[in-house]
């Protein structure tokens, strides 16, 4: 499924209608632009892919790219039904209405992608998580109920606010991240993880 591409049967303004058009294990692909594609829940197993980001200026690959726009969303909700789901190369802006949650999902893969905003744990369990090789604000998570993170990985990221995964009613198992690059001034709250080669 394509979104805002100009020559098909099948596009979208918005990722919500791409989503609500798309059947279980469908790509759906986010074309570069200026404009977000607002907000979508995700209750199926799809990989979203975008353009990527940071494709130009002094931090980007001047010359070498055929779009240097992003592809833009505002806010994602993984949930029931999303499990296997993957999200690539997409843009996050972040302020007020912007966001990314995960909520009784597994198996979720977040990948290069530019996250300027919080990325939020949720319901009463996610498991076998990774968020890896991104640009993130920071990982929370909700502290209105008891929520089982089994098997969250967060590697290889670029993060520059604070992690804050220890909420008491939460009980978490195998969380380790390994590798990140963390550009915060302050502490970070982290209960029951493997912290290593950060």
């Amino acid at each position: 499924v394509a979104v805002l591409a100009t020559t098909c049967s099948t596009c979208f303004q918005t990722l919500s209608g791409a989503v609500a058009y798309a059947i279980d294990g469908d790509t759906i692909h986010l074309e570069p632009s200026d404009n977000h594609y607002g907000s979508a829940s995700i209750n199926k197993r799809l990989i979203i892919i975008g353009n990527g980001y940071k494709l130009e200026g002094t931090t980007g690959n001047t010359g070498l790219q055929a779009n240097t726009k992003q592809s833009r969303v505002l806010n994602l909700a993984f949930g029931i039904g999303s499990n296997g789901s993957q999200l690539i190369g997409t843009y996050f802006p972040g302020g007020n209405g912007s966001g990314l949650s995960i909520s009784n999902a597994q198996d979720i893969t977040i990948r290069r992608n530019w996250i300027a905003i919080d990325v939020s744990f949720a319901g009463t369990s996610v498991n076998d998580i990774l968020i890896a090789e991104n640009w993130l604000y920071g990982i929370s998570q909700s502290t209105n109920g008891n929520t089982a993170i089994t098997n969250l990985t967060v590697r290889n990221n670029w993060i520059w606010s604070n992690l804050a995964l220890n909420d008491p009613g939460d009980v978490m198992t195998n969380v380790q991240l390994l590798r990140n690059t963390f550009n915060y001034n302050g502490n970070h709250a982290l209960r029951n993880a493997v912290v290593a080669y950060n």
